[in-house]
């Protein structure tokens, strides 16, 4: 049996990438009392930074209350909206919008806000008239489709800058994850010194991936691969099922979903990466505490085994699979309906909250071994 094994050594800072930027949905959907309910839940169970949101087509020199409500919102919560738009015509009134937001929440607030703008003919002209503004505001380059290379030498070269010196101030890169790795390696070549996000809201998945989804998120942020650890953040997850978008945290029933756990296991990590291998990750806290987060790889450790230890440390473990913290199971044996009864709600809220959670202790000589399960799961081990 193979095992995943650590002793106390140097370590370092661990990069939650994941409180970075999380994907949002659609503006219209922002509006909506539920979603708010939902993005609040969340928002609870991991300190998000900023939430990439779309569909911002009602930017004009009025300003509906809508938007304005949406991003009253995202602010009480210490959030800054990430704007994606999404074309030319989103765009036209860009610097009146954004000047509208420094008259609304201040020039401080407004320069933690990212605007998004297609990498097109016009992506220069819509730059620089943010930039004549304010010169702090921050306008990024979306490239989501076709040869990075070709994009780049028609575009005026990102390596040198735009036309005008409108070189972008951050990079995202939109696409499949294998677009995404290729336009990753490229920019690295250009040796561009400028962040670079990954929006990964466009990979779409059905119902009963809920559980791979939220493995695969695991993966991306602690696996350390060749597309996640240059990223400066993805934007991983989505708010409403209603979109049937990304890896979505909680459907459009409120009901949480698996990837909404798998935030909160990796929110619970210590500040100090220890060490990674092939499905697992150890880290420590100030205190010297260890936490471990193991996820289901074909391949990884079928055993956790820690050292170093406190002796007869409380040690805490929690388990996400498919009969514990994810409601699918229980929504097929109801027959899989798509309108539910209320008691049906409220079974499928019960079901989605209820991971596996024992206990255990280390032995004498701060010793910890635990079998990990051989289906699809994430595990997380905690010293108490």
């Amino acid at each position: 049996m193979r095992s995943m094994e650590a002793m106390n050594s140097p370590s370092k800072k661990l990069k939650r990438k994941w409180r970075a930027c999380v994907g949002a949905g659609e503006a219209a959907d922002g509006l909506r009392a539920d979603w708010q309910n939902q993005f609040c839940m969340a928002a609870r169970k991991c300190a998000f930074e900023r939430a990439r949101i779309s569909g911002w087509n009602r930017l004009d020199a009025r300003y509906s209350r809508e938007i304005d409500a949406l991003c009253d919102f995202l602010t009480d919560l210490n959030i800054s909206p990430v704007a994606r738009l999404n074309d030319n015509d989103a765009c036209e009134n860009l610097d009146s919008f954004a000047r509208h937001v420094i008259a609304r929440y201040g020039a401080k607030r407004a320069h933690s806000w990212r605007f998004e703008i297609p990498y097109n003919s016009k992506f220069v002209k819509h730059a620089q008239k943010l930039k004549r503004m304010d010169p702090d505001l921050s306008a990024g380059a979306l490239i989501t489709g076709g040869s990075p290379r070709r994009i780049m030498s028609e575009r005026g070269g990102l390596s040198g800058g735009a036309p005008g010196g409108s070189k972008p101030d951050f990079i995202v890169i939109g696409g499949d994850q294998e677009y995404a790795t290729r336009l990753r390696r490229e920019i690295d070549e250009m040796n561009l010194d400028i962040p670079v996000h990954w929006d990964a809201v466009c990979e779409t998945h059905s119902a009963e991936e809920g559980l791979r989804d939220a493995i695969a998120l695991t993966r991306r942020y602690l696996a350390g691969d060749a597309l996640s650890e240059p990223l400066d953040s993805m934007a991983l997850a989505s708010f409403s099922g209603l979109c049937g978008a990304g890896a979505y945290l909680i459907d459009n029933w409120g009901v949480q979903q698996p990837a909404a756990h798998a935030y909160r296991m990796l929110d619970a990590l210590g500040d100090e990466l220890v060490e990674r291998g092939d499905g697992w990750a150890l880290t420590r806290d100030m205190l010297g505490r260890m936490t471990a987060l193991a996820w289901y790889e074909p391949d990884s450790p079928k055993e956790v085994l820690l050292k170093g230890m406190r002796p007869y440390s409380r040690m805490m473990i929690e388990t996400l699979d498919s009969g514990n913290g994810w409601a699918y199971s229980v929504w097929r044996r109801m027959g899989m309906p798509d309108s539910l009864a209320r008691h049906q709600v409220q079974a499928l809220r019960q079901a989605a909250q209820n991971t596996c959670v024992s206990w255990s202790r280390t032995n004498e000589d701060g010793i910890f071994s635990l079998e990990l399960p051989r289906a699809e799961s994430i595990v997380l081990i905690k010293e108490q």
